[in-house]
């Protein structure tokens, strides 16, 4: 031989699904999932909160225009 050719790459990759068993995936999955559920309830509490407080000052410039045109 005139060339030396490479050997192939060897990966000792191992796919994640096959790394873990399904149980512990399950719950981990139902774990985050609460996680996430709890953290949306918290900025869908915080957006309610700005909407009102926006709400209340847009009333409070529509009265304060009536009375000053009154």
């Amino acid at each position: 031989m005139l060339f030396k050719q490479r050997k192939p790459k060897k990966f000792k990759y191992i796919p994640k699904s096959l790394r873990e068993s399904p149980e512990t995936s399950s719950e981990e999955l139902k774990s985050k999932w609460k996680d996430l559920r709890g953290e949306n309830k918290s900025a869908l509490g915080k957006n309610k909160s700005l909407f009102v407080l926006i709400g209340a000052l847009g009333m409070i410039i529509v009265l304060w225009y009536l009375l000053n045109n009154y």
